[in-house]
């Protein structure tokens, strides 16, 4: 890996933004008003949370709709920041790539089970570990965007191998925004507007920096 310092990571990130914050911000409230409709969609149809009940019409409603959409967003998101990283055209419908064909969204969809899964059995057996394989699986996400030939479990494979000796890395890089994390949470959420586009850039260039793709950067 070329090691580019954390702060260079941060500024590449940043860097790439410039002329990008209406798509990014574009893309956040897209997702924020179709969360949001989803949600009262929930309450007109199964009620609210009862909170005397373990599991609720509610409830079920908001897992089967997380299993149908999370993945497929969650990758479509990964693929505008991918774009931006590498200065490529970008536009709000990238976030939409895997509902536009059956087999992109089967594979985000066992993806995101799959990815689920295991980050489940590893926490049932402690916390610690559970937080460690997230970061092994960080990169599965960008991998499957740049390879959609692999399987969702090749995807998470090869993170599992990329993040070996990196996921201190990764970890480190995400602490170093606590700052803005906080001015996010003190301004009841409204920064993270700007301060989600800025990490998830930034993780972008994580991503290209493992690959080697910023060598003269």
């Amino acid at each position: 890996m070329n090691r580019l310092k954390r702060s260079d990571l941060k500024r590449l990130g940043l860097d790439a933004l410039k002329g990008n914050w209406g798509t990014v911000i574009g893309s956040l409230f897209i997702l924020i008003a179709i969360y949001g409709a989803i949600s009262i969609l929930f309450i007109l149809i199964g009620g609210t949370p009862d909170p005397n009940k373990i599991f609720t019409k509610f409830d079920g409603f908001n897992l089967v709709s997380q299993l149908l959409t999370t993945g497929a967003f969650q990758l479509g998101f990964i693929a505008i920041f991918m774009h931006i990283a590498r200065q490529q055209k970008v536009s709000v419908s990238i976030l939409f790539k895997y509902y536009k064909s059956g087999n992109l969204y089967v594979k985000s969809l066992i993806w995101y089970i799959l990815y689920s899964i295991y980050l489940l059995l590893w926490t049932l057996l402690l916390i610690i570990p559970g937080f460690i394989k997230s970061y092994s699986y960080a990169m599965s996400s960008y991998i499957l965007n740049d390879n959609p030939e692999l399987s969702a479990n090749q995807a998470i494979t090869q993170s599992r191998k990329m993040m070996d000796g990196h996921k201190l890395d990764l970890f480190l890089l995400h602490l170093s925004f606590i700052g803005w994390i906080i001015l996010g949470i003190i301004t009841f959420g409204i920064g993270f507007i700007w301060i989600t586009p800025y990490m998830q850039a930034t993780e972008a260039m994580f991503y290209r920096n493992l690959k080697g793709e910023l060598h003269n950067q």
